[in-house]
């Protein structure tokens, strides 16, 4: 990879109950920046769990784990 690059690869948004924003937000900010990359990322649920977000400041609940797909690609 190329050291003059500028990127963020660590992003957290609302789905996850720790972050503020959206992924839409996080991609414009880092064009404001003048990121070269940035990867989208965030705590996904816990899928073993009966219940849908046992820790909802933690991670996203499985209900939205589609939703946060679908926004990605």
């Amino acid at each position: 990879m190329n050291a003059d690059l500028k990127f963020d690869f660590h992003t957290h948004h609302d789905r996850c109950g720790h972050a503020r924003g959206t992924i839409r937000d996080y991609i414009e900010a880092s064009l404001d920046k003048g990121l070269d990359i940035i990867g989208i990322s965030d705590h996904s649920p816990y899928f073993a769990s009966e219940e849908d977000q046992p820790y909802p400041h933690i991670a996203m609940g499985k209900s939205a784990f589609s939703g946060y797909v679908a926004e990605i690609l």
